[in-house]
């Protein structure tokens, strides 16, 4: 059975995040809202939101709430359509709301998850240049 408080928590923080990053997905560009490395640093931005506003518990919870408001914003390039995009620059955003785009920011979010825990080694929630420099270094042997 679902928490009743849990599901009016994860609407207020939906309708917070969304209210504090719909200002910047209007002013996105074309090539802003095709970029994936925009949308995936958006979704660690609405990630770091959840976790400031400490209201929803669970993995799940949070990844859900991240990506309702992913879904929100995407919503808004289509009916807004700041950005001026054209129609097949739209089916990126489009995508968004699909299942196989759910399917995919929910693997995204997952993964962003777990690599800055693997990388945050003394878990402040914050990335140093050192930890990602010796992270880099344990991984891939070079470059530093």
């Amino acid at each position: 059975m679902s928490n009743p408080a849990q599901g009016s928590d994860m609407d207020a923080t939906i309708d917070s995040l969304f209210n504090q990053f719909v200002p910047l997905i209007r002013k996105w560009k074309a090539y802003d809202v095709g970029s994936l490395e925009n949308w995936i640093g958006l979704l660690k931005q609405v990630m770091k939101g959840i976790e400031k506003a400490g209201t929803i518990n669970g993995g799940v919870a949070k990844s859900t709430v991240a990506i309702d408001v992913i879904q929100k914003l995407a919503q808004v390039l289509i009916d807004e359509n700041p950005a001026k995009l054209t129609d097949e620059q739209l089916k990126t955003v489009r995508f968004i709301l699909t299942d196989d785009g759910v399917a995919a920011l929910k693997v995204s979010a997952g993964l962003l998850k777990k690599l800055i825990n693997v990388i945050d080694t003394n878990k402040d929630g914050e990335i140093s240049s050192e930890e990602l420099k010796s992270f880099w270094k344990k991984y891939f042997c070079c470059c530093c």
